[in-house]
């Protein structure tokens, strides 16, 4: 971002992912593109996105 705005800080991010949950991988990318376009010309600097998706076990499931 530029001039005197605020930064989107990790803590913003980490709840900014903690409210997707449970989604998967390429839902969580695409959110993180929509937040980012969502910012506009204030994104200078090229952005990779790397998302992965673990299912639980069955029988983590079932707890």
């Amino acid at each position: 971002m530029t001039g005197g705005e605020e930064r989107y800080g990790d803590d913003a991010l980490l709840d900014f992912g903690r409210e997707l949950a449970p989604t998967t991988a390429s839902d969580a990318v695409g959110a993180v593109r929509d937040l980012l376009d969502a910012f506009g010309a204030g994104v200078d600097d090229d952005t990779a996105v790397l998302a992965v998706h673990a299912p639980r076990p069955p029988s983590e499931e079932l707890q």
